[in-house]
This record gives structure tokens, sequence and C-alpha cells, in this order.
């Protein structure tokens, strides 16, 4: 399956736009100093037209409109593995680490949330694999 992410910016990122109802993934916060804290969200569905399928990121700072997500990760593959969000998201985070070089995942605490397509230990086992030597 081959994975895009926001790195591979083209006219193709720009024109991904999220379809009614993508499942969230799970919800997670950053810590960013005394008052300043950023509710994240990442969801899984397809784009308009469903010429792809995307994690969709959206953050309560970004936008008045809590509904507008930026598509982070993507493939257009018709095959998907059993669960593409996991795959999606360990080619974000790879992308993040190598061109912002973090050294651990964006987030300070994931909020455990059932109807999240993964729990926090499964987000733990993605981020892991992404920096194994990372202190979490």
């Amino acid at each position: 399956m081959k994975i895009s992410t926001y790195r591979d910016f083209n006219v193709e990122a720009c024109e991904l736009e999220c379809a009614p109802r993508p499942r969230l993934v799970y919800r997670c916060w950053i810590y960013k100093g005394p008052g300043f804290t950023e509710k994240m969200s990442f969801h899984y569905g397809p784009t308009v037209g469903g010429d792809a399928f995307a994690l969709w990121m959206s953050s309560d700072w970004s936008s008045r409109d809590s509904l507008l997500r930026y598509a982070v990760a993507w493939t257009t593959a018709k095959d998907l593995p059993a669960k593409p969000w996991a795959e999606l998201l360990k080619a974000y985070w790879t992308a993040e680490r190598d061109d912002s070089c973090w050294n651990k995942p964006n987030y300070s605490e994931i909020e455990p949330t059932p109807r999240s397509l993964m729990t926090p230990e499964e987000i733990q086992s993605v981020a892991r694999i992404v920096w194994p030597k990372a202190d979490f």
C-alpha cells in the first residue's frame, strides 16, 4: 500500500476533501504551557468521491469550524490492510519525525474514547515503531 503524506504537497493534497462522517481514530491533548492546551482529533475515512482514504486531523486551534479536517496521510489503494488507519498514522508520524525532528509523538495525553478505532495502547505501539528509543 503506497501512502502519501502532507510532505508530498501537491495539487492532489490540496484537493482532498473529507467525506461526511469519518470514523474517530483517537483524540489527544497537547499541553503547550499554562493556559495553552490544544485538543486534536484524528479521523479515518474516504475523500469526497471515494478516490482515496485518509487520516484526517482537526484541531480546536486551527479553525472555528470543528468539522474542518486536513489530510495528513492518505492512500488510493483499493486493497487496504485490516487496519489502514494504523498504517496511515505511522506514515504521518514518520513524516513528522523526519521533517520536524520530533523525538516523540505530538501528544501529551490520549483521551480514551469508547468509539475510537484505536485504543491508547494501540496508539502507543505505533509510536514505539516510529520512535523505538523514546521515553513515553
